[in-house]
């Protein structure tokens, strides 16, 4: 199959800013072309694949992330944009292609869908965040249920309109080649998201402090006025920041960690930094929601505690050293991107498949 990527508009492709869809990306496009299929991308200028991924970028102002944003704002194109300028290379190239697969959360994402002359395919990687956006998503999604992928049921179950019954579901992956396995920790503890308000950092540093470790935080600083506010209220000590770091970096501190905290104010669609820590074999300690509640299994690769129940975290914390690390390996070695690859082949086939029997019948 010719498949076309196409990225958020949020950011480059490496920049850190576009989270999972970056790492999604990154796996994917060169799995399949490993299965022998023909994989490029679409994303914004000065973004970076993998040699041999062909790469077509467009430049422009990006839209804010959905994350950041009132449920009720207003959306609009941009003459300037970036995602609409991506969506008109979209339109040229799709004729070289079979089918167009989609990893954006965004109105004109879903408004273009019945508009491209090959199938546009969702893999939706956000929960429900913008009225006008879920709007936009619902009309497609009832029209053609199956051109639709989530990666988590908590996420999936954010959308009202979805048919939980039915849902295909594509979680993310983790390269277990990158994330290799260490059998003993350091005691420290470690957190690795873009550090933003809805990521709950300061929830980390206060289960940190209850257990008496030294919090090591891994991710690209996305809002600075937030990132101050909590270094002018914690001990220099008592943090070790060390940037957004390369696959081969991040393991090293990952890996060297007693555990993992996951502590988000909002529903987390999946969780890569989940499974890239239980390929190392740090067990995770997270909130019972979104995504990492349907991966860390309670008591065997980590704890999962009431969301905002510092205490519950901290005492989990404690419980650590009675975790086996293998077995936190073994759980992330169900989320291989060899697996991710047969998923989305599978999926495109079956769309496509449809798409050719049917013509262009509304049903299908």
């Amino acid at each position: 199959m010719r498949l076309l990527f196409f990225s958020t508009p949020v950011a480059p492709i490496g920049s850190g800013d576009g989270g999972g869809v970056e790492t999604t990306l990154l796996q994917l496009a060169p799995a399949l072309r490993m299965r022998g299929h023909e994989t490029a991308v679409i994303a914004p200028e000065g973004s970076r694949m993998p040699e041999g991924v062909p790469l077509h970028v467009a430049g422009g102002d990006p839209p804010p992330s959905a994350v950041v944003l009132a449920r009720d704002i207003s959306v609009a194109a941009q003459p300037t944009g970036v995602l609409e300028r991506m969506w008109d290379l979209a339109r040229q190239l799709a004729p070289r292609f079979d089918a167009i697969v989609s990893l954006s959360y965004d109105w004109l994402s879903y408004y273009l869908t019945p508009f491209l002359p090959v199938p546009v395919l969702h893999l939706v990687t956000l929960p429900s965040c913008i009225d006008t956006v879920d709007c936009a998503m619902r009309g497609q999604y009832l029209r053609r249920p199956a051109r639709f992928a989530f990666v988590s049921r908590t996420q999936a179950a954010s959308f009202g309109f979805v048919d939980l019954k039915r849902v295909r579901m594509i979680p993310g992956a983790v390269d277990t080649d990158q994330f290799h396995f260490r059998a003993s920790a350091e005691p420290m503890l470690c957190w690795a998201a873009r550090i933003s308000p809805e990521k709950g950092l300061e929830d980390a540093i206060r289960v940190a402090q209850a257990a008496g470790l030294p919090l090591h935080i891994c991710g690209k600083i996305q809002d600075e006025t937030y990132w101050r506010e909590i270094r002018r209220a914690v001990a220099a000590e008592a943090l070790v920041y060390h940037g957004f770091l390369r696959h081969a970096d991040l393991r090293e501190v990952v890996g060297r960690s007693a555990a993992m905290l996951v502590t988000p104010k909002w529903v987390e669609a999946f969780g890569l930094n989940v499974i890239e820590a239980l390929a190392c074999g740090t067990p995770v300690i997270a909130y019972e929601r979104g995504g990492p509640a349907e991966i860390v299994e309670h008591g065997r690769s980590g704890f999962l505690t009431p969301a905002g129940d510092i205490g519950a975290m901290a005492q989990a914390v404690k419980q650590i050293g009675s975790l086996r690390r293998a077995d936190a390996r073994q759980r992330a070695e169900q989320f291989g991107v060899a697996c991710l690859a047969e998923r989305v082949e599978a999926w495109v086939k079956e769309v496509c498949v449809r798409a050719e029997v049917c013509g262009k019948a509304a049903a299908c």
